[in-house]
């Protein structure tokens, strides 16, 4: 018989038992919601990427067109990716969720002045607006590329 899954699920709750003892002082890892929203983040950030995609049906990195040899990141097809696609829409929807974060949070306090004059909460909700304008219309533009009947645009990238 091959007990090599059960040697590892044994020093997987090994290994969890002793953190647990190592930690127990230290719980307010556990209560902290910050880190319970970065991992929920990243959790949904995988998911929507396609990661799960490309652990099921193990696509290439990337397409070389044989007779010009140019490199494409993205498939022309809806129901194809290309590994290198999926981290870039990682990236992007990551880029998306962070101008989300700087247009919602107050980052720095109201009092602060910047050397426009502006005061810094201002400056910020600017950045992640034009942070969101862009990144949501590059996606756009790659929605487009795969559905070619997409009517909407909003900034073109392509």
């Amino acid at each position: 018989p091959n007990y090599t899954l059960l040697f590892s699920v044994g020093v997987l709750f090994l290994l969890m038992m002793l953190g647990g003892y190592w930690m127990r002082e230290q719980l307010d890892t556990f209560y902290n919601p910050i880190y319970w929203a970065l991992l929920s983040i990243a959790i949904v950030l995988v998911m929507i990427s396609g990661q799960m995609w490309n652990q099921i049906r193990g696509p290439p990195l990337v397409h070389r067109d044989p007779n010009t040899g140019a490199t494409g990141f993205f498939s022309g097809s809806s129901h194809y990716q290309f590994v290198a696609e999926t981290g870039i829409v990682f990236a992007l929807y990551g880029g998306l969720t962070a101008s989300l974060i700087l247009l919602n949070h107050d980052l720095l306090p109201l009092r602060t002045k910047n050397v426009i004059g502006l005061p810094s909460r201002g400056l910020s909700s600017l950045g992640g607006l034009l942070m969101f304008v862009i990144i949501f219309s590059y996606l756009l533009s790659i929605f487009k590329m795969k559905y070619q009947g997409y009517p909407y645009s909003f900034l073109l990238f392509s």
